[in-house]
């Protein structure tokens, strides 16, 4: 009995070992289906991998030439995983694109021009090329020496020499283009027939900030001032619709204003201007509450200095707009050395024209002419 037993036991443990060997085949047949079929004959892809690979690539290509992200894969026909994707993105394209570049200023012995750009965010800096980007480094050295031997190491790393080197294009600081030590400099020792081309949207951006500096209202204060105090509570812009609808008219989101990116200083200006009015009754409603320094700024408790402010920010509104027209043509794609000095020289030109004219824009005029009879409606009461 226990012998037959033992035997029963085997053959019920055999069947089912069988049965699972098949389960095995058949899923390992269905896994097959997932990985390119070789061929003897051929040692390359075949037509299936390719027809498989080609849309697979040519889908990862775009969504990154369009900046989308890798999550609209899951809204498309191809059923190309993210993670897939992402290793296609960093192991493929990535390497092949860099070495194509490398390959091409290697082989033809090409001359080429350094241009660098810095990211203010803690110690991540960008080093690149105007049209094929190199390298992402992190340097926490921001001096000229630590800049000139992270790019050194970067060149080299990529088997690039300084002596193809003839032009440096940078940011227009004193540590890239000081004249006793700067990036510039220590490059010059080793290029020294080396082209320097300081950034003239910065340059054109500095300008503005110096000559906004010169004025008697702090302009750019006033926008960051009311910009932060609507933009911590919901509850303040609800109460600024209130005012504006009052006023009748239609509101408009205020825009946030970056010191260090000049062109959204006129953007920010014109939305205030489109719901000055509103803006003003909202601050005298709050009385006591108002924050002393936007009471100072816009001078409430004052109307005629406060109609002054008016003005200034409608005289910078129409003065931004020749700068920052002249700033998208510095930024354009198809823009040459040939053409910056047109362009510079155009807006010189404007500027001085302007100032002749005495033209500082039509709603700036009628602000102005509501301060001077203002101020003469005053001073005929004080003198009676």
């Amino acid at each position: 009995m226990f012998c037959f037993h033992v035997v029963r036991l085997n053959s019920t443990w055999s069947a089912k070992n069988t049965k699972q060997k098949r389960k095995m085949r058949k899923s390992s047949g269905l896994l097959q289906k997932f990985f390119p079929k070789t061929s003897a004959s051929t040692s390359g892809p075949s037509n299936e991998d390719n027809t498989l690979t080609a849309p697979e690539l040519a889908t990862t290509y775009h969504t990154v030439k369009h900046n989308l992200s890798y999550n609209i894969q899951d809204s498309t026909n191809i059923r190309l995983g993210r993670t897939k994707m992402e290793v296609l993105v960093t192991e493929v394209l990535g390497p092949y694109s860099l070495q194509s570049v490398i390959d091409q200023l290697n082989k033809d012995n090409v001359f080429y021009c350094l241009q660098t750009d810095a990211s203010n965010k803690k110690k991540y800096k960008i080093n690149g090329i105007q049209q094929k980007l190199l390298d992402f480094y992190e340097n926490a050295n921001e001096s000229a020496n630590g800049m000139f031997s992270a790019i050194k190491n970067s060149l080299e790393s990529y088997q690039l020499s300084f002596s193809q080197l003839s032009g440096l294009s940078a940011d227009n600081t004193n540590v890239n283009f000081g004249h006793n030590h700067s990036l510039y400099t220590n490059i010059l020792e080793v290029v020294s027939d080396l082209i320097k081309e300081n950034c003239r949207a910065h340059i054109v951006h500095n300008s503005v900030k110096h000559a906004m500096s010169c004025l008697n209202y702090d302009i750019e204060n006033i926008i960051l001032k009311i910009y932060s105090h609507f933009s911590v509570s919901a509850c303040r812009r609800e109460e600024l619709k209130t005012f504006v609808a009052l006023a009748e008219g239609e509101f408009h989101e205020i825009k946030r204003h970056i010191r260090t990116r000049w062109l959204s200083l006129l953007p920010a200006i014109d939305t205030i201007l489109l719901n000055w009015t509103p803006i003003c009754n909202y601050f005298v409603s709050m009385d006591v509450d108002c924050p002393m320094v936007i009471q100072n700024l816009l001078m409430l408790d004052r109307e005629i200095e406060n109609n002054v402010v008016h003005c200034y920010l409608l005289y910078a509104s129409q003065i931004l707009i020749v700068f920052n027209k002249t700033i998208k043509k510095l930024e354009g794609n198809n823009v040459t050395i040939l053409d910056v000095y047109n362009i510079i020289t155009g807006l010189k030109t404007e500027l001085i024209q302007r100032k002749n004219d005495k033209y500082f824009g039509h709603e700036t005029k009628k602000v102005l002419k509501t301060i001077t009879e203002s101020s003469q409606e005053v001073f005929n009461r004080t003198i009676s």
